[in-house]
């Protein structure tokens, strides 16, 4: 019986309160899907990360090759596309990289040379542009020619990423020793 009136209330109460109701409900459905809006918005801006595993320099005739080893993680939930990456050098020189790869590096297997059939594999640079699926990652070797008279940090370096959605500088520091083994 206690149920039966409260059930009469309630519908009693939507009764003459309907617009009310309506409006509450409305304004609910707006908050929310702003919300979601911007959320989406938020999830899906640009997010990369770059980290610098190695880094050699050979000097060839008048100019300088580096060669940067470079990990870049998309943490976005679209797809990014790096269409260049640019060597900054004290904030005023900007030295963009070779877009086509060439051969870069050999790695050479196997470890214990009595037993296996010894391969070398031929590692080329990275090869513009770099496409880049949701949280996916990819380790690239990035070649710039820079002039031989051009110096460069022992700490850190600067680059600058250029992708189909914005541009993003990043001071990277240099790594002590080459985490790889490649015979670059």
């Amino acid at each position: 019986m206690e149920v039966l009136i409260m059930l009469s209330t309630i519908v009693k109460f939507v009764v003459e309160n309907k617009s009310l109701l309506t409006t509450v409900i409305a304004i609910a459905g707006f908050v929310l899907s702003l919300f979601q809006f911007i959320h989406s918005l938020w999830s899906k801006r640009t997010k990369i990360s770059v980290s610098l595993e190695t880094l050699c320099t050979l000097n060839v005739e008048n100019k300088k090759s580096i060669k940067l080893g470079l990990i870049f993680q998309n943490n976005s939930s679209s797809p990014i596309i790096i269409t260049r990456v640019s060597l900054l050098l004290n904030h005023r020189a900007s030295y963009s990289c070779v877009l086509t790869h060439r051969w870069v590096a050999e790695r050479y297997y196997p470890k214990y040379n009595e037993t296996d059939i010894p391969i070398t594999e031929r590692i080329f640079s990275a090869d513009f542009p770099i496409s880049l699926q949701p949280s996916q990652g990819i380790f690239e070797i990035v070649l710039f020619d820079i002039p031989a008279n051009i110096k460069l940090s022992k700490d850190f370096i600067t680059l600058k990423i250029i992708t189909n959605k914005k541009n993003k500088i990043y001071t990277l520091q240099v790594p002590k020793e080459s985490k790889d083994l490649l015979s670059i």
